[in-house]
């Protein structure tokens, strides 16, 4: 059976219905390149004496296909089976053309007595490297950042590499959405080629699910890095690629019927930043994103975060001594602070009693103390937390423990960060903590309650920390199924939120810890914890995809003058802890760094529009020759379409850095650098940058994309 339109061939097997044939016509590239580990979909079926009562699609006699213009409808009527016997499951694959892209919804109808736990789909087994293996990398998008990986050299294998631990027959690769992956797209490309593939999870409802790959025939370590058995080493019975998909968890019940996500495959050309692309024009036809426009906390470049008490007791602050600690923000242009540790018990203690602890001062005290940050005309927000609650109070005892996250077998985990001893930190003495689900919403108003408590006191914003929850929760009592209760909780826990605190402070805002695309309906302004070594890079696929997140760069060393010039050159908002988070920044210490900082946000308020308003580009656009120490990005604005190089030194050695813009020849720029008066350039140019310092190159006027 043959579906095809101008950019796809499809085939599939009549038998079983297997996918057979995926071939990208405008590339030329088979997708499966090997039939022989063509597959189509698995099922799991739990029981009470075999977990793992798998139904492979594979194996299933196909009962119908209905085959049109727009693609395919492959079904399988129930029962099906396995080696325990029949299952009455009735299956519907529809693979459709979605313009560029082959789409792939899954429906399984659930006859049987039992809860209907996973469903992996499409299984396109048969991949190999689109070209040279070498050349085929992997990119997929994690905390804010993204991890490229060439599978096609060395597999990723998920388990530790070598040990063999059983499990999967073939070594397999896994990665869990939301949670590990911030979106839900896997790219697959060939910078020699200009061709990749893109293999995304489209869904509007907030539910766990995994992206998986599978090898055959199995991993050989090379001498050379690499673990693909070669020709020689191969006995050619055994198929060699990857089989590859998506699986849900719906632990859908008896009587019900499970819909899963729309898979998108989509050929395309250049590398992962069109997959980014394809992503976001999807993402902005279902979901609303905050205007960044409207939000004060988008618009703050620094903030001063201070903890005021550790969990352990060790006292660094209290409330009247908020007054000099924002003023001495101030003197060092910062314009927000951030109290953490400000409440019961400290930091990362009796949580969720979000109130003042006696040690530190009084509601009215604390009222007091945020009017003061008002009158300085500065902005105040406080850290509390979303799920975690302390196991060790009367509360949980006596109420709390009816909402915690559990997995299949009612389990519960424990945790704790502890700081203000030696024994804390090691975990011995930490205060415990367990997640809680926000899918109840009795937990939920605890949570709003106590922020609206907060807003009615003054404070601008707060910073919800923790906010991914445990991926599946089984907690009996929950309305919805595992794999999207604590999900779906969070996100309307957010809405709540800022619905009750905006009807006291309509400019009320939300910072939030975690990476996660559907939070930008809410806040895009986030901690996140990219790398904190100033010489380290990563990919940032989140703020190529969404050029308006607004991340954080921690600067807490006195030293730390890298991280500040590296949250500059992506665009990330700089949160700094001086002391390690317990003093301010006219510390002793930090001072030559806090005037460093001082002049870094004068010079990056000056171009406010093109790095922080404008579109971030990576390293498009832009050509620059200089030694490795050199790092840069590139900015565009929105507005005049001129673009901005931001070059850092991480080394501690000047170094001389050549700078093109693509598309242009000639013509003017201006260069900026703290401290340091604006001069004018012709282009190319030739600079020097300091080390550990910043330089911003923008264009005169717009030049070539």
């Amino acid at each position: 059976m043959v579906i095809e339109n101008e950019w796809w061939i499809v085939e599939f097997e009549e038998e079983h219905g297997l996918i057979t044939r995926m071939r990208d016509r405008a590339g030329g590239i088979e997708v499966i390149a090997e039939p022989r580990l063509a597959d189509n979909y698995r099922l799991l079926l739990p029981l009470n004496d075999l977990e793992a009562n798998y139904i492979p699609g594979r194996e299933q006699a196909l009962t119908a296909a209905d085959v049109d213009e727009a693609g395919a409808t492959l079904r399988w009527d129930g029962p099906l089976h396995n080696e325990r016997g029949e299952w009455a499951l009735d299956v519907v694959l529809r693979i459709g053309f979605a313009g560029e892209a082959v789409t792939f919804d899954l429906e399984v109808t659930n006859h049987t007595e039992h809860d209907l736990a996973e469903a992996w789909y499409p299984l396109l087994g048969g991949m190999r490297a689109m070209g040279e293996p070498a050349d085929t990398e992997m990119m997929l998008p994690t905390s804010g950042w993204g991890w490229i990986a060439q599978p096609f050299l060395r597999f990723p294998e998920s388990m530790p590499p070598g040990a063999g631990i059983p499990g999967s027959r073939f070594p397999e690769f896994i990665a869990g959405y939301p949670g590990g992956m911030c979106m839900p797209w896997v790219d697959f490309y060939d910078r020699r080629l200009g061709r990749g593939l893109y293999v995304g999870s489209h869904d509007e409802i907030a539910r766990y699910r995994v992206f998986r790959m599978e090898m055959h025939p199995g991993i050989k370590h090379n001498t050379d890095g690499s673990n693909w058995p070669r020709e020689e080493h191969r006995d050619e019975r055994w198929p060699s690629g990857i089989i590859l998909g998506w699986a849900h968890f719906p632990y859908t019940e008896p009587g019900e019927t499970f819909r899963g996500s729309q898979v998108v495959v989509r050929a395309h050309e250049g590398d992962w930043h069109q997959a980014a692309r394809i992503f976001r024009e999807w993402y902005d036809t279902r979901f609303k994103r905050v205007d960044p426009k409207r939000s004060w906390m988008h618009k703050e470049l620094a903030v001063q975060d201070t903890l005021f008490l550790m969990p352990e007791g060790n006292l660094q602050m209290t409330y009247a001594d908020v007054p000099r600690w924002a003023a001495e923000a101030k003197e060092y242009g910062v314009g927000t602070v951030m109290m953490s540790g400000w409440d019961l018990g400290g930091h990362d203690s009796h949580y969720p009693r979000y109130e003042p602890d006696p040690r530190l001062g009084t509601w009215e005290e604390l009222e007091q103390a945020v009017a003061a940050v008002h009158e300085l005309g500065m902005r105040v927000i406080f850290f509390a937390n979303f799920s975690p609650v302390d196991c060790a109070t009367e509360w949980f005892r006596e109420e709390l423990h009816k909402y915690q996250s559990m997995n299949r077998w009612g389990v519960t985990d424990r945790m704790g960060w502890g700081m203000g001893t030696l024994g804390a930190r090691l975990g011995f003495t930490a205060r415990p903590l367990t997640n809680v689900s926000a899918g109840f919403p009795e937990y939920r108003a605890i949570i709003v309650r106590q922020m609206r408590k907060l807003a009615e006191i003054g404070a601008d914003g707060v910073h919800l920390d923790k906010l991914i929850p445990p991926p599946m929760d089984f907690n009996p009592g929950l309305k919805l199924s595992p794999d999207r209760a604590s999900w779906e909780g969070t996100l309307a826990g957010l809405g709540e939120i800022l619905a009750a605190c905006r009807e006291v402070n309509p400019e009320f805002a939300l910072s939030v810890e975690s990476v996660w695309d559907r939070l930008l309906e809410y806040s895009d302004v986030a901690w996140c914890w990219h790398s904190n070594l100033g010489t380290a890079e990563h990919v940032p696929v989140f703020k190529y995809a969404f050029p308006q997140w607004w991340p954080s760069m921690f600067v807490c060393q006195a030293y730390d003058y890298n991280e500040v010039n590296n949250a500059v050159r992506y665009g990330y908002q700089l949160y700094v802890g001086p002391g390690r988070y317990m003093a301010s920044m006219a510390d002793e210490q930090t001072r030559p760094l806090a005037e460093y900082v001082r002049e870094v946000l004068r010079m990056w308020e000056g171009l406010r529009e093109t790095i922080l308003e404008g579109d971030f580009l990576d390293k498009e656009g832009v050509r620059v020759e200089a030694p490795a120490q050199v790092k840069f990005s590139t900015h565009r604005n929105g507005r005049t379409g001129q673009r901005a190089c931001v070059l850092m030194n991480a080394g501690d050695e000047a170094a001389e850095a050549r700078v093109e813009f693509v598309g242009r020849e000639g013509g003017g720029a201006t260069v900026h650098e703290p401290g340091r008066e604006v001069r004018k350039v012709g282009l190319p140019v030739v600079l020097t940058v300091a080390a550990e310092k910043l330089v911003v190159v923008i264009e005169e006027t717009a030049g070539g994309r």
